[in-house]
């Protein structure tokens, strides 16, 4: 195999993110009595995104964040008597009820595992990745898990991937390869970091101009095992 040791983000690379938070949102907000649709979705989706991105610049930190998004969301819904820090556990625990798998996960993981060492490299809260990860049926093929929360650090940092390439048992980062579909923690992250880097783009987006491009960019996870086996595309 091209690489050996390979990592793979865990939201929206291989479990559907979007699937979960959708089916959370709505879940804890009917557990309060709360009567939340699309609107308020967007609204809390437009909260939630910067803030990440600040996380990730180190500007804010996750246990700060993941507070203030339900507090912010409260004030502009005018909603009150509901403490934001305890509604955001709740949140959590019913995000790891949703483990939707992306097209072709399953047997990505397989091949990795049979051929190699497959390191999940996911920021997240550690107690909820973990779960998603257990009921999601991929487990049997994950050799490593590393989440932001253990690792003391989020993708991008530096010193995530310190922290990730050690766990993996690697020797050198050009037996290394990281696949995932965000540009800003999982493709720059990796680029920082020294290894190669597959951007997992289903969508098509485009590459932004002052970004500089990944080793590799797929569609479908299918088309990054072929890579794995050395084929161009």
């Amino acid at each position: 195999m091209k690489y050996r040791y390979i990592f793979v983000d865990l939201d929206n690379t291989l479990l559907d993110f979007e699937a979960a938070e959708e089916y959370s949102f709505y879940y804890t907000a009917q557990s309060r009595g709360l009567s939340f649709g699309e609107a308020e979705l967007e609204r809390y989706q437009a909260i939630n995104a910067p803030l990440w991105k600040m996380m990730e610049r180190r500007e804010i930190t996750k246990e700060a964040l993941v507070v203030r998004r339900f507090r912010e969301l409260f004030e502009e819904l005018g909603i009150t008597g509901i403490d934001p820090a305890q509604y955001n556990a709740d949140y959590l625990n019913n995000l790891a009820l949703c483990t939707r798998t992306i097209d072709g996960a399953e047997e990505l993981c397989r091949f990795i595992h049979e051929n190699g060492v497959l390191i999940i490299a996911t920021n997240g809260v550690s107690a909820t990745q973990h779960r998603r990860i257990a009921a999601s049926g991929l487990e049997p093929w994950l050799d490593k898990v590393v989440v932001s929360d253990d690792a003391g650090a989020e993708k991008p940092d530096p010193r995530y991937f310190e922290r990730a390439f050690a766990v993996s048992g690697a020797g050198d980062k050009s037996e290394c390869i990281i696949i995932g579909d965000s540009l800003t923690s999982d493709i720059k992250g990796g680029q920082q970091f020294g290894i190669d880097t597959c951007w997992f783009n289903p969508k098509g987006k485009a590459l932004p101009e002052d970004m500089p491009a990944p080793t590799y960019t797929v569609s479908g996870l299918s088309e990054f095992i072929d890579i794995l086996n050395g084929k161009d595309l």
